[in-house]
């Protein structure tokens, strides 16, 4: 006869008992809280690291909206400058012209140079900004040497010629206002 204690099975006989369904319990508990935690920090690295590459496309895009400003600004008040001291030939219009000419320029390297910092992954759009951008420098150049011809004649007393000169440049005005225009179009796309 076979006793009651052979016939049942020992842990040792069928393997390693793998506990109770209170040990199972917790070790599950337990490997939930662990995937939550990681859950948790990744979610936190994540969140800061989009936040500071949010943070920095606005910080470039408050950049841009600035000089764009600027430039149209400057433009604008070095043709005001230039007009005046065509009628007037007050000094002081000849220094705010050459003034806000030299800052005009400024403000366009400032430009170039931060699309050259940035990445080329709209290669397209940069090559536009940069060819934009170029058109502007090279009509607000003519128009500089425009009035710088009438502000000459203006100073020799030759009027005439003076107010022609600076017909002349004001004549490639709406092209520039143009050209700014679409620079802005293009920043807004960005």
């Amino acid at each position: 006869q076979v006793s009651a204690e052979a016939a049942m099975p020992t842990s040792s006989a069928t393997g390693p008992r793998r506990g109770t369904i209170r040990l199972r319990l917790i070790r599950g508990f337990g490997a939930l809280v662990l995937l939550l935690i990681v859950a948790g920090v990744l979610g936190h690295r994540t969140m800061t690291q989009m936040a500071a590459a949010t943070g920095t496309t606005l910080d470039g895009v408050q950049t841009e909206a600035l000089q764009s400003a600027q430039l149209s600004a400057d433009v604008s008040q070095t043709l005001e400058a230039g007009n005046r001291y065509v009628e007037t030939r007050d000094p002081a219009d000849l220094e705010a012209f050459r003034l806000f000419g030299a800052k005009a320029h400024l403000v366009q390297r400032e430009m170039n140079a931060r699309l050259s910092k940035t990445p080329d992954n709209a290669a397209i759009r940069k090559e536009e900004e940069v060819g934009v951008i170029a058109a502007i420098d090279s009509r607000f150049s003519a128009i500089e040497v425009d009035y710088a011809l009438a502000h000459r004649l203006a100073d020799l007393g030759r009027t005439d010629e003076a107010h022609r000169e600076a017909v002349k440049g004001r004549a490639i005005v709406g092209q520039l206002l143009s050209d700014i225009e679409r620079l802005g179009r293009l920043k807004t796309a960005k």
